[in-house]
């Protein structure tokens, strides 16, 4: 598991590197279902387990690759964001962090 410590220290290009293996699966498959999914429904498209699916859906939500948009019948939905949106996110998280002094 990354800490959010160390995503924050992490350049644009270090990120990326870090979406491969099961992470990149995981981010292609939500990607390719054009719409929100559960974790569960990621787990039935690639058949893995749901207890491999979701750490790494966590990840990619800290890396910025995925966001959380509801819920349905208990469950997270989430959906992909292609890499010029992640790179925003990205961009505007280092906006924030400039802007937004660490006041711990």
């Amino acid at each position: 598991m990354i800490s959010s410590h160390e995503i924050k220290r992490l350049n644009w290009s270090e990120i990326r590197a870090r979406v491969t293996g099961p992470r990149m699966s995981v981010h292609a498959t939500l990607l390719g279902m054009g719409r929100s999914a559960t974790t569960r429904e990621v787990a039935e498209a690639l058949r893995w387990s749901v207890l491999t699916v979701r750490p790494r859906v966590t990840e990619l939500i800290q890396l910025g690759y995925v966001e959380c948009v509801g819920r349905r019948d208990g469950e997270g939905l989430y959906r992909a964001r292609d890499e010029r949106e992640a790179h925003a996110a990205h961009a505007a998280s280092l906006a924030d962090r400039i802007t937004q002094p660490n006041l711990l």
